[in-house]
This record gives C-alpha cells, sequence and structure tokens, in this order.
C-alpha cells in the first residue's frame, strides 16, 4: 500500500496511541502513566457536522497523543491508552482529517497506462487540518473541567 507524506504517519499515530502495551492493569507502565481525563468535541465544515474524520490532539509537550473519530453528527471523544478514555492534561496543537478514496470509472481505467489505476483520494476536510503546523486548532484539557471542544472547520 502507498500513501502521501501525512497519511502513513497519522495513522501509525493513532493505532499507536490507542493500541497501549505492556502487561495487565498491574503492570508499571499502567501504574505510573499520567491519567486521562474524558474529553470530547464536535467537528463541523462549514456549519455542517463531518462523519467520520480524525481527530488528533498532539500535545505540545510530551509524548502522549490522543486520537478520536467523529461521528454521523460531528461528534468525537478521545482516547489515550484505550477507546474513549480521554486526553492526559496539558496543551495540545490539533488536526482534523478526512479523506475520502474513490475507484476509478472503466473509462478512466482504459486511458490508464497499465492494466491498474490507483485509486483518486479527494480531501474532504482542508488539506491544511491535517497537519499541526498549517491547521490553527489548539486544545487544553484540564484536570478536572469539562473538556468539551468544538472546531468549525472553513473550506
Amino acid at each position: 500500500m502507498r500513501c502521501g507524506n501525512w497519511l502513513c504517519p497519522t495513522l501509525l499515530a493513532a493505532a499507536f496511541a490507542l493500541a497501549g502495551c505492556g502487561g495487565g492493569p498491574d503492570d508499571k507502565w499502567s501504574k505510573d502513566r499520567p491519567k486521562p481525563f474524558p474529553t470530547e468535541g464536535t467537528v463541523t465544515l462549514d456549519k455542517q457536522p463531518v462523519e467520520g474524520a480524525t481527530v488528533v490532539f498532539q500535545p505540545e509537550t510530551g509524548p502522549h497523543a490522543a486520537t478520536g473519530i467523529t461521528d454521523s453528527a460531528g461528534a468525537f471523544h478521545l482516547g489515550t491508552y484505550d477507546v474513549k478514555d480521554g486526553a492526559v492534561a496539558g496543551k495540545y496543537r490539533v488536526t482534523v482529517t478526512k479523506v475520502a478514496v474513490t475507484s476509478t470509472t472503466a473509462s478512466e481505467q482504459s486511458s490508464a497506462s497499465g492494466s491498474s489505476a490507483a485509486p483518486k483520494s479527494d480531501w474532504v476536510t482542508p488539506k491544511k487540518y491535517s497537519n499541526v503546523s498549517t491547521s490553527g486548532l489548539s486544545a487544553e484539557v484540564k484536570e478536572g473541567g469539562e473538556n468539551k471542544f468544538t472546531f468549525d472547520l472553513q473550506k
């Protein structure tokens, strides 16, 4: 599988953030890790909910990124060690990414060189929101706070 400069690192970060590591609940790593706090929010694009977008909270300091996927209402719940367990307290730079991959039509395939054409990718969310350097999105997760965030993306 071939992927762009941003897609593979984003997917790998999400997989590692959600997968966790180590043994059972008595494992030293589990005891010593920072506590996540419930963190949720919504993503809209031009005031319309975005379903299936990947939301990544990348910490300004520290190794504990948190990720979530938006539902049909644009709502997400972040997970750091487990799905929906929240995010560690701190300041984050945020990315929101959704790309639709479509197959090419028969006429496009017949005009393409070779026996198979590559799938076509269309950005659902503007590309700038997929990079922490250009997204302009940030959040601060607080201990015991109401950690609800709204990201209204613009085309």
